[in-house]
């Protein structure tokens, strides 16, 4: 019976720090340019100052698929929000710092400003926007 009480405890130390090593390196991100985002999405260059989301998703991500709706009904109130499909775009996504998806980029001014990782509604999306 211990064993399976030890390997309890390895599985959820082992998950506990994968969480946080994905927290971290999707943070990295924060302060870079926006260069490489710029050519897939030119319209990120056009805004002056003004606030943009990027959104991470893949197609085969069942918390993706939930968070894609609240997405498109933020995108339907003429919010400057785009969606990106990792699978389409994966070498940009790694060398943004992209580790898993669903994530949100939070632009402004040329540069990555915050990094969210994981589904998230969208009154948070909206917040996100409207205080940045």
């Amino acid at each position: 019976m211990n064993w399976l009480l030890y390997l309890a405890l390895g599985f959820t130390a082992t998950w506990t720090v994968y969480l946080i090593y994905l927290q971290l390196a999707t943070r990295a991100a924060e302060g870079r340019p926006t260069q490489d985002l710029e050519r897939v999405l030119p319209e990120l260059a056009t805004a002056s100052g003004e606030p943009a989301l990027v959104y991470w998703y893949s197609p085969r991500c069942a918390p993706c698929r939930a968070m894609s709706r609240e997405v498109e009904a933020l995108q339907s109130e003429q919010r400057r929000i785009f969606k990106l499909d990792i699978s389409e775009h994966f070498d940009l996504a790694r060398d943004i710092g992209i580790r898993a998806a669903p994530t949100v980029l939070l632009v402004r001014r040329g540069q990555i400003e915050r990094c969210i990782l994981g589904a998230k509604p969208r009154a948070y999306l909206r917040a996100l926007l409207d205080a940045a």
